[in-house]
């Protein structure tokens, strides 16, 4: 019994060490690499950046990825459900009797990406661990992640899990200073397993449904153009470290676009391309609120920067449309509530993005 009781503690302090002398960018790695597929059932609250909305939602994963995402409150979004069973992506609108399925990205990302990925992050921030905090009654240890290009982007911090690498906390700094908790787990269980019923979709009377194709990832940009009909560009020079990690073609209800994926190995951007109809964009409300626009093709920039960012990527593109096509001419949209008006037909994709939960239930209708 006392030799039992021994070996315990040893595992016990075996377990402290390893956690102490773990550096800022081992707990990153792990949390990018594991987060994702550890089983755990939690309730978080998600805000988002330029508003005052808090979003309750409680979230079950399966070690496999899949997951189910149910919103709790406000009341205006009350009963929403995003689902992954690993096969199928079925997001449920119990207020619009609406359901947008489409095959699941789960299992789309390598971990070769996730390591490319990775590598990205280290060159464009300083990684520090800052201390350890309590979190949803778990044992965190708290990492800054300072960017080299701290005037275009946010300064993040994460909370991650020092057992288990799920990541229970994320809070973003602009340039100016400003600091607002972006996720924040208020309670956390990590059961061996979950119901099979868990990511079992019920609806309430017959709802609508509408099934649309996955982004459809090309091995070649021009493979991407011949898709869309019109010849797609790449800016090759984008500021903050943004590197290009490949090019998709996504399909709307009413278009079709080319999506370009870069990243900082934190932040995430897509820069759309689509045809329009007629005077008409290919999106009721173009993502990051402006656009481009040469003969018939929009070009608009998305992502989770600062202002400041997002102006010197849409800069950046700006110029490579003016060198390869010509002038193009910008265009300023007003900001419109689209929540009822129509569908965003793409669901995270990214699997690799440390703060997907945000994207997902706030993502604006396309």
């Amino acid at each position: 019994m006392r030799f039992f009781v021994f070996s315990f503690v040893l595992i016990g302090v075996g377990v402290a060490g390893a956690q102490a002398s773990r550096s800022a960018e081992e707990y990153v790695r792990l949390a990018m690499l594991k987060d994702q597929f550890v089983t755990y059932s939690c309730i978080r609250t998600l805000h988002r950046w330029d508003d005052d909305e808090c979003i309750r939602v409680r979230r079950d994963q399966a070690s496999s990825g899949a997951n189910k995402i149910t919103v709790l409150s406000p009341l205006s979004k009350q009963g929403r459900i995003i689902v992954d069973d690993g096969r199928q992506w079925t997001s449920y609108d119990p207020d619009r009797q609406l359901v947008v399925l489409q095959e699941s990205p789960v299992s789309k990302v390598s971990r070769a990406e996730i390591e490319a990925r990775f590598e990205i992050l280290k060159r464009n921030y300083n990684l520090r661990k800052e201390g350890e905090d309590r979190v949803a009654g778990r044992v965190a240890v708290r990492i800054a992640l300072e960017p080299r290009a701290e005037d275009l982007v946010f300064a993040r911090r994460y909370w991650i899990d020092v057992e288990k690498f799920v990541l229970l906390r994320v809070e973003w700094t602009d340039p100016s200073g400003r600091s607002r908790i972006v996720s924040d787990t208020l309670s956390i269980s990590f059961p061996e397993s979950l119901p099979a019923e868990t990511f079992q979709t019920k609806f309430l009377g017959k709802p609508e449904t509408i099934r649309v194709q996955a982004p459809k990832r090309m091995s070649r940009v021009e493979e991407v153009s011949k898709a869309v009909g019109f010849e797609v560009i790449v800016p090759q020079k984008m500021p903050a470290g943004l590197a290009f990690t490949g090019a998709d073609v996504v399909y709307g209800r009413r278009s079709v676009m080319a999506a370009l994926r870069f990243t900082d190995g934190a932040t995430n951007v897509t820069i759309y391309q689509g045809k329009g109809d007629g005077n008409d964009a290919p999106w009721r409300f173009p993502p990051g609120g402006k656009s481009l626009k040469v003969g018939s093709v929009y070009l608009a920039v998305d992502g989770d920067l600062p202002p400041s960012g997002k102006e010197a990527v849409f800069q950046a593109l700006k110029q490579a449309v003016s060198q390869v096509i010509g002038a193009p001419v910008e265009i300023e949209d007003r900001h419109e509530d689209c929540d009822r008006k129509g569908i965003r037909f793409e669901p995270v994709t990214d699997r690799a993005r440390l703060t997907r939960d945000e994207r997902t239930i706030f993502a604006p209708c396309a």
